[in-house]
């Protein structure tokens, strides 16, 4: 055997090698959960599954960052909402023409 060929063969075990590494560590900083879903919504997410063709897993967890996400501003916005009504900034336009 050349030493070309056991070099792209030691290059190909070494990526096999590190992809499953990486695919290791990401499942075990993954932590899982249990939820109960109605008769209704289990419906609903088995038409989306089938329409996107995500698993389960990707579908929920993408709707709970979108809600902790929308949460988080929320928060952010009930905290500076005193701050600007002290300036009288009230509405959007109010804004918009103070920044223009």
């Amino acid at each position: 055997m050349s030493f070309g060929i056991l070099c792209r063969k030691e290059a190909a075990f070494q990526l096999y090698h590190d992809f499953f590494v990486i695919l290791y560590y990401i499942v075990l900083q993954m932590k899982t959960i249990t939820i109960r879903l109605s008769d209704e919504l289990e419906s609903k997410l088995s038409a989306l599954i089938d329409a996107s063709g995500n698993t389960k897993s990707e579908v929920i967890r993408e709707a709970l960052e979108k809600h902790l996400s929308v949460k988080s501003f929320q928060q952010l916005r009930n905290r500076v909402l005193p701050f600007a009504e002290a300036q009288g900034l009230l509405t959007d336009e109010d804004i918009f023409q103070t920044i223009s």
